[in-house]
């Protein structure tokens, strides 16, 4: 019978001491879990925080650059639209409009209006290394740059978007948008004022400075966001007008590249994207420009964003597989602990039931389990007393029956 109780019990699917173990081992991962996730949480985003912080102000630097630049040339503009040379400009210069072929400008026969203009323009150029051309064309047709390259035929200045940029601002400077200029075979950029005769208020023409994209790619690749981010600008119409990392992008429309959410770029005017390009993940920043109306845009790799939230998360994972591994050790030890008493006392009731008192249980601490032993064991002791006098009173009237029995015979 006691072999039966002990197969039994070593049968038991789901013991007290697996369910112990489970608890306490499911305790301390719901509590490292939870631990794991918010202290992750709170870690990932003071990342970045701290990488929208960092970018906005390296993204205000850039923008400051690109500002400094564009009131240099504007002044610069603004000098020229009120030389006297420039004022002085009338129906003499040279006009490409009646040209059947192509002719170089220095082939052409100069007024001495036209050739003080050029000579004025050309000293800018010189100086100036980043810009690509300094010119201008006047209400007449007529055209004088610093360029002295070959002019296309039948070429009309009025007829140009600059020149139309420039009359539509009224005597204020200008942008032009990305354009791809024919004669220099660069994709340029421009800053226009229209220019005025001696009285100021006679209108003769435009002025434009054109300088090409690559200018503006030197001077923003000069800006770095951690060791792998970078920033592009882009026309508000989605036009790429510099990309450090990816130079082919230039002057492509933001949709025909390999940009996961390309119109997201154009849709926002800040804010932050997550996008997918060169096979890595890149968390992206917007930031817009007022006049001109374009955008900065920082990219850096969602790994180095993220790096420090990746350290602490696996070193909690790494602490978390610690104390899961000492918690269940513990657990394990504190189980057997508990199990151990109960397994003794299965036994002595074993015992018991086969009418077997002699068990008694080990009295050891000042816990429940010291408690129960010590009341099983009076209990135990006052069974075998009752069932000791039950014993002796039996054979006492055993006795009596016996003599009982012999008196009536």
């Amino acid at each position: 019978m006691l072999n039966t109780e002990k197969d039994r019990l070593s049968s038991v699917k789901f013991s007290i001491r697996k369910k112990l173990i489970l608890v306490f081992t499911s305790v301390i991962l719901s509590l490292v879990l939870f631990v794991s996730v918010f202290i992750g949480y709170r870690v990932k985003k003071s990342d970045i925080a701290s990488f929208q912080k960092n970018v906005l102000r390296e993204m205000k630097l850039t923008e400051r650059g690109i500002r400094i630049f564009f009131d240099n040339t504007a002044k610069i503009l603004n000098t020229l639209s009120g030389h006297p040379d420039v004022r002085a400009a009338d129906i003499s210069l040279h006009s490409y409009i009646r040209e059947k072929e192509n002719i170089k400008s220095s082939d052409v026969l100069r007024s001495e209006t036209e050739l003080k203009i050029a000579s004025l323009f050309k000293s800018i150029e010189n100086g100036f290394p980043e810009y690509l051309e300094v010119y201008m064309g006047t209400k007449w047709g007529g055209f004088v740059s610093s360029f002295e390259g070959e002019m296309s035929a039948g070429y009309d200045p009025r007829e140009r978007a600059w020149y139309g940029i420039g009359s539509d601002a009224k005597g204020e400077v200008a942008i032009t948008d990305a354009f791809y200029s024919v004669d220099l075979n660069a994709i340029s950029i421009g800053l226009v004022k229209s220019a005025y005769a001696a009285d100021s208020r006679t209108f003769i023409g435009n002025i434009a400075i054109e300088f090409t994209l690559d200018t503006l790619t030197d001077m923003i690749s000069k800006f770095k966001i951690g060791t792998t981010g970078y920033v592009m600008l882009m026309q508000n119409d989605g036009t790429i007008l510099t990309d450090p990392a990816h130079p082919e992008n230039n002057f492509k429309n933001i949709a025909d590249t390999d940009l996961s959410n390309s119109q997201r770029f154009t849709e926002l005017t800040e804010g932050n994207i997550k996008i997918t390009a060169d096979g890595e993940k890149w968390l992206a920043q917007i930031y817009t420009i007022e006049n001109p109306d374009w955008k900065l845009i920082a990219f850096v790799k969602e790994a180095e964003v993220l790096d420090e939230y990746y350290v602490i998360l696996r070193s909690m994972v790494f602490i978390g597989v610690i104390l899961l591994v000492l918690f269940i050790v513990v657990s394990s030890l504190l189980a057997f602990r508990i199990v151990k008493p109960i397994k003794y006392i299965i036994e002595i009731l074993t015992r018991v039931a086969e009418n077997d008192y002699t068990g008694q249980l080990t009295v050891s601490g000042n816990d429940e389990f010291s408690l129960l032993s010590e009341h099983f064991n009076n209990t135990a002791s006052q069974v075998r007393s009752s069932i000791k006098s039950i014993a002796k009173n039996t054979g006492v009237m055993r006795d009596m029956t016996e003599t009982l029995a012999s008196n009536m015979t």
